[in-house]
């Protein structure tokens, strides 16, 4: 007990940082399940998410050239910068694809393609959710409760 009193800040504070160990790595991975808004009121959408890596999905070529610059004001651009992107009609539907995509690959059960067999489709309030959600994770659920 004596000696845990000598230790120093830095001692300290190695022993409150863990390395994570692969068990909850593999927990990330697997996905989380998570509220989205609903299809319409009364009906919550539970579902199980990953978050992709956005710019690994255009380093695999995932997002297609033509989507790029929508991907770009997405991730990288300001809310003017997203503003100009809904004024012409092509840009809403790159745009469109670009967080279709990014549903695709984020929505693990149910899948989009099962949404879509019993004649569903995503949101444009619930697409957006996924995009934030992969953007900033669980701090998007916490606003959207409020």
């Amino acid at each position: 007990m004596l000696g845990n009193s000598n230790k120093t800040e830095r001692e300290k504070d190695r022993e409150a940082v863990k390395i994570i160990d692969l068990a909850t790595v593999k927990e990330y991975a697997d996905g989380a399940v998570i509220e989205l808004p609903p299809f319409s009121a009364g009906q919550p959408f539970v579902a199980k998410v990953r978050r992709p890596s956005m710019l690994r999905m255009v380093s695999d070529g995932t997002f297609s050239n033509p989507l790029l610059e929508t991907v770009n004001v997405l991730f990288n651009g300001d809310d003017n910068d997203r503003k100009k992107q809904t004024e012409n009609p092509e840009n809403m539907k790159n745009m469109y694809k670009v967080l279709e995509t990014l549903a695709e690959s984020m929505l693990i059960e149910p899948t989009v393609e099962q949404l879509h067999e019993k004649g569903l489709e995503l949101t444009d309030e619930q697409l957006m959710f996924l995009y934030m959600y992969q953007q900033r994770g669980a701090l998007v659920l916490k606003s959207f409760r409020k």
